[in-house]
């Protein structure tokens, strides 16, 4: 059986190499972010190396419904209880 922590690391972790190499597609899915709902093109391409693997996680969470909030941005915001065991 396939763990679904295991499969979020490793699409968080593709997903973070393809804004690393400003693919379009990946830079667009960073506005699933509330931070950078109202970036422009040129500003997603500026972050894109400052994203880090907490940020691609919250990405994918949102993808599949979770709430807003997702990530501990410094210790800020609660950690969904389901993908807590990914910042493992």
């Amino acid at each position: 059986m396939t763990d679904p922590i295991r499969e979020l690391k490793i699409h968080a972790a593709i997903l973070q190499r393809r804004i690393a190499d400003r693919q379009p597609s990946a830079l667009e899915r960073l506005r699933a972010l509330q931070e950078f709902r109202s970036c422009s093109a040129d500003e997603l391409d500026s972050v894109a190396p400052r994203i880090r693997r907490r940020h691609c996680l919250a990405i994918l969470a949102r993808e599949l419904g979770f709430a807003n909030n997702i990530y501990t941005p410094d210790g800020g915001t609660q950690i969904a209880p389901a993908l807590a065991e990914a910042y493992r």
